[in-house]
């Protein structure tokens, strides 16, 4: 599967929202991170210091990148029905910290949103060491890297920048 990405400057995602409340009226209706934004990548995700996230409609992932002033768009294409995590997570920081190839204690975690779509985790991460970025995903099933039900504690997935 290949995840749309897409990056708007903040000033230009202000200016959009700007636009579409005093003009009342939208393009016609399209999916995920197409009808949010424009020129959408298909790969090459880098963030020079992830920060904040937040779900818009349709599972598309908003992911603040400070070290660039910009924000990422992301087509997660999760579907499905929420999937509860059937134990307990532990330790999250050391699942981390292992997803990093780090200790538990040279992660940074910045933030943790849930698609509310099929209960999908997401976090967005630093590795203090050299302050790499990363957008993990924690889901309760086996999609994508996830764990199958009854079986050991979930895993973490990773897309560093």
């Amino acid at each position: 599967m290949t995840r749309k990405i897409a990056t708007l400057s903040v000033v230009a995602l202000v200016l959009s929202i700007g636009v579409l409340a005093i003009t009342g009226s939208a393009a016609p209706a399209k999916k995920g991170a197409d009808r949010l934004l424009k020129n959408v990548q298909t790969k090459g995700l880098k963030f020079r210091q992830i920060g904040r996230m937040s779900f818009a409609t349709d599972g598309v992932l908003l992911v603040a990148d400070r070290g660039n002033g910009s924000v990422v768009a992301i087509d997660t294409g999760d579907t499905g029905s929420a999937t509860p995590l059937k134990n307990r997570i532990d330790n999250i920081d050391t699942l981390i910290a292992g997803a990093l190839g780090t200790e538990a204690t040279g992660v940074q975690i910045v933030d943790m949103v849930v698609n509310r779509i099929n209960g999908r985790i997401y976090l967005s991460v630093i590795r203090k060491q050299d302050g790499i970025s990363a957008l993990l995903t924690i889901d309760g099933f086996r999609q994508g890297g996830g764990r199958q039900p009854g079986q050991g504690p979930p895993r973490a997935n990773h897309s560093a920048g």
